[in-house]
């Protein structure tokens, strides 16, 4: 039988509740919970939880989650699996799986948007105590706070809106980038990279290539899992910085790359291009410079 429970201190349960509030500590054993509020540290051991809102460490074990959110810590060991996580902090994860899987929320408190220096100095504090070690599978992945991503992965999707490092190929079906990118490459059936940031890439290869200044999302976008959309900022315009670039479509402006090469080529205001190689069709802007056209 469901039933409710507030913890204070430390406190085990075992058993099927509807909601728990604690604060403390709090071990969960053998259990089915609807909703899980906590402030303080929660071990979950073979457990089933609907809802779950933990603001401090959250350590788990072969357990599963409808929607968990963890600003903190979170420790997951065996085979933990959740529709939508939001880790918010640190996660070191033996395997997790997850339909939507969020390196924070992007959400901003009024003092921060009152007070700019005080958020980049929260910022930097957080991405100090943001590292992602472990195995994560998720169909989408969301990046909404800087994030290197320098552990073992599989996604389906990946949206980007805050920067993202990478000293190695970063691989998946759609690639979508709203912020800064570092990486050596990209390799993707769709990518596409907004110069709103820094973005330096060593090389591109896909089905479609796109990098713009501004993006109307597409039905393709809005069919995405994921927990946010995305609307234009009014961020700083930049020059994107691309070694090359290899696709079937591709249709940039705002950038400077070593080769381009593809079969359907637009090359938009403001790029510099070393050398284009196109197979069907090709378009160049007049505020464009390119040093070398071949029809392959």
């Amino acid at each position: 039988m469901r039933h409710n429970m507030i913890s204070l201190g430390q406190r085990a349960i075992q058993g099927e509740y509807n909601t728990v509030l604690m604060a403390g500590e709090l071990r969960v054993q053998d259990s089915r919970i609807k909703h899980l509020n906590c402030a303080g540290q929660v071990r979950v051991t073979k457990s089933t939880l609907g809802r779950v809102q933990c603001v401090g460490e959250l350590i788990a074990e072969g357990s599963g989650f409808t929607r968990l959110a963890v600003t903190g810590e979170a420790k997951l060991s065996g085979i933990c699996n959740g529709d939508i996580v939001e880790i918010t902090g640190s996660i070191t994860a033996e395997y997790l799986e997850s339909r939507i899987l969020s390196n924070g929320t992007g959400k901003k408190s009024k003092n921060q948007n009152q007070n700019n220096s005080q958020e980049q100095s929260q910022k930097q504090s957080q991405n100090r105590d943001c590292s992602w070690q472990g195995v994560f599978y998720a169909e989408s992945f969301e990046n909404c706070s800087d994030l290197f991503l320098d552990f073992e992965y599989k996604f389906k999707n990946i949206i980007s809106y805050a920067k993202l490092f990478s000293r190695s190929e970063i691989e998946c079906e759609e690639f979508y980038s709203f912020s800064s990118l570092e990486a050596e490459a990209v390799n993707a059936d769709r990518i596409l990279l907004l110069t709103q940031g820094e973005v330096k890439v060593g090389q591109l290869t896909g089905e479609t290539i796109t990098i713009s200044r501004g993006y109307q999302p597409d039905q393709r976008f809005k069919r995405l899992p994921k927990t946010r959309g995305y609307k234009n900022q009014n961020d700083k315009i930049t020059i994107a910085s691309i070694g090359i670039m290899e696709a079937d479509h591709i249709e940039v402006e705002y950038v400077k790359a070593g080769l381009i090469s593809g079969t359907e080529v637009i090359i938009g205001d403001l790029c510099i291009i070393d050398r284009v190689e196109y197979r069907g069709s090709i378009k160049i802007s007049d505020k464009a410079v390119v040093n070398e056209v071949v029809k392959l």
